[in-house]
């Protein structure tokens, strides 16, 4: 199996030091990247990786890596914030793991708050959801069966958790300003911290990120994110911006 990538160190404009981990999120080695932010309010974290043992193992080292190999005056209950860009099981899976352990505040946007608050009802629905769309669709019984399985086999090992507060689009929040990006999931949101982006799933340097009908769910689908990627546009002054995958974009706007 490929290698993790290293820890790399970002600083902003502002002199904030942003610190990207890479995690193996699922069991067939894709890799996420979480977040350490410091010296910009209190220590936060920036997703939690999928929760699976591997993943937990691999978030719980880098942010001890912080310590031995980077020098940062941080332990693992030193973070007091955890926030979720997007309510997709790679991004959040964590979240009751590190939460454990910490004591840190949650935040989500509104729009996907329930995911994490009431999981189990929402992949109920959802399941049922997704299952009504491939009858729809005329999909055959055997393939339907397959997707749902596919669907469904990462989701057992996660459980509801409190949410303390949203991730709103009109408050600055200890220096960064949470950006609504649509499309990709519900309450995805991009971080823009000074001059560097945390863009979350809303572009990647690589893959144009999978897209669900709104059938499924609400603010998902091609419409929204081809409005979220001209919002995004918008916002000036981003020096490098970074995905929870693949590599950080030097030339943002030129991907957008």
């Amino acid at each position: 199996m490929t290698p993790l990538p290293a820890i790399q160190r970002f600083d902003t404009d502002h002199g904030a030091r942003v610190y990207r981990i890479p995690v193996r999120v699922f069991p067939n080695g894709f890799i996420g990247y979480c977040y350490v932010i410091l010296n910009l309010g209190v220590p936060t974290l920036v997703d939690t990786g999928s929760g699976y043992p591997e993943s937990n193992e691999h978030l719980l080292a880098g942010i001890a890596a912080l310590h031995s190999d980077f020098g940062e005056a941080l332990v693992l209950g030193d973070l007091q914030h955890i926030l979720v860009t997007h309510g997709h099981i790679d991004h959040f899976g964590g979240v009751a793991f590190i939460q454990e352990q910490t004591g840190a505040m949650i935040g989500i946007h509104e729009l996907d708050r329930r995911v994490l608050t009431a999981y189990e009802e929402r992949v109920i629905i959802a399941t049922k959801d997704l299952r009504v769309y491939l009858e729809r669709a005329g999909i055959e019984p055997h393939e339907r069966s397959a997707i749902m399985q596919m669907y469904g086999f990462a989701k057992k090992h996660v459980r509801s958790v409190k949410v303390d507060f949203s991730l709103d689009e009109d408050v600055m929040f200890e220096g960064m300003r949470f950006i609504h990006t649509p499309g990709h999931c519900p309450g995805q949101v991009c971080i823009l911290l000074g001059d560097v982006l945390l863009s979350a799933d809303h572009v990647l340097s690589h893959t144009s990120p999978h897209q669900a009908p709104e059938s499924i769910t609400h603010y998902t689908g091609l419409g929204h994110y081809r409005d979220a990627l001209r919002k995004i546009e918008k916002v000036d002054g981003i020096e490098i911006a970074m995905g929870g995958h693949e590599d950080p974009m030097v030339d943002f706007y030129g991907r957008v």
